[in-house]
């Protein structure tokens, strides 16, 4: 069936896409995506069959629309909009694109339903809340896009690393490393930076610290030496050669235990249950991860704080969570039998 799948998501929200891009990207379709999306897809599906294109250009100018739908292949049986967030302009480009069905699926977004169902899609609401994962898999089936019951959708990514075998880029040497990922998408999101220095502390020799994202700190402490790391790519690289990775609700944290590695996610309660805890991941998986909160009544108010702004204070379910806990959480990943950690603690005591 020739389908054109559009995305547009952060990071995390790609990643869990990507194992039934994975299964469902042939000959006859194709994903039509950013270009900051591209980047993270070609690491784990090169060669497959994704356009990368700008939604205000294929809005404003026929030619430039003609060109991408010829790369396309178009016309399409399906055009399946691939995000469970309500956003205008990506629905105005998959009413654009020619195909005898319009899907959509949304989460969240007033007046979504109806705006969608107006511009001829095919609508499905999530009816109540639901891990993330789950919601993924409601918005392949509503699109028709079943995937196999015996697969388990999120080995693929501890598969594609055995398959792989990425090693750290540019290391020099096999000196053990761990990776933190202090920076977020929004401040209501970011573990205070003096949390972070107060860490690195306990970060025993000869382990050395590497930071990805964009936020850099000043982690001069002694005997750890660091590293920081730009680039989408450069950063999956890191992780992947990481003992241990410790970042706030971000992609990259995902990315971290998905593939495996020993994790600690700091997490808000805006969305607790969306996206993590994920307890069945870990019984599922093998135990790789750890989530540190800081519970409050509040929690599950959707970002809707009550301390104000999330996008512009840190709110108190993540500014007050204590580095003691963020080390009792790498304790509990030791005693799952990730070596590291006993090692760190052990040398600050």
């Amino acid at each position: 069936m020739k389908i054109a799948f559009l995305e547009r998501g952060g990071i995390g929200d790609l990643l869990f896409r990507i194992p039934y891009y994975d299964h469902f990207l042939d000959n006859d379709s194709v994903l039509l995506c950013s270009k900051r999306d591209r980047e993270v897809l070609d690491f784990f599906l090169p060669g497959r069959n994704i356009i990368s294109f700008s939604a205000d250009w294929f809005l404003l100018d026929p030619l430039y629309r003609r060109r991408v739908l010829k790369m396309a292949g178009a016309p399409f049986e399906k055009a399946v909009l691939c995000t469970p967030y309500y956003h205008e302009k990506m629905l105005r480009v998959c009413e654009k694109l020619p195909a005898e069905k319009k899907i959509a699926f949304w989460e969240y977004g007033k007046g979504a339903d109806k705006d969608a169902a107006s511009s001829g899609f095919l609508v499905e609401q999530a009816r109540s809340p639901a891990h993330y994962s789950e919601t993924v898999i409601s918005l392949f089936v509503h699109a028709g896009c079943f995937f196999p019951e015996q697969r388990a959708p999120y080995l693929f990514f501890r598969e594609w690393r055995k398959k792989e075998r990425w090693k750290s880029a540019d290391r020099k040497g096999n000196a053990p490393y761990v990776v933190f990922q202090p920076d977020a998408g929004v401040l209501g999101k970011k573990w205070p930076e003096g949390n972070w220095k107060t860490l690195a502390g306990y970060i025993p020799s000869p382990y050395t610290i590497s930071i990805v994202g964009e936020l850099s700190l000043d982690l001069s402490v002694a005997n750890t030496q660091k590293r920081r790391v730009l680039g989408i790519q450069s950063a999956f690289r890191e992780i992947l050669g990481a003992s241990l990775f410790v970042g706030n609700d971000t992609g990259f944290t995902h990315f971290a235990y998905l593939c495996g590695i020993p994790t600690v996610f700091i997490a808000g309660g805006g969305e607790e249950g969306r996206f993590c805890p994920w307890t069945e991941y870990n019984e599922s998986y093998g135990h790789t991860v750890e989530w540190v909160f800081n519970r409050m009544d509040c929690f599950g108010c959707g970002w809707d704080c009550v301390y104000g702004d999330y996008r512009r204070i840190t709110p108190p379910c993540v500014e007050n969570i204590s580095v003691r806990e963020v080390l009792h959480a790498m304790k509990k990943l030791e005693e799952k039998g990730k070596s590291f950690v006993d090692e760190a603690l052990q040398c600050r005591r």
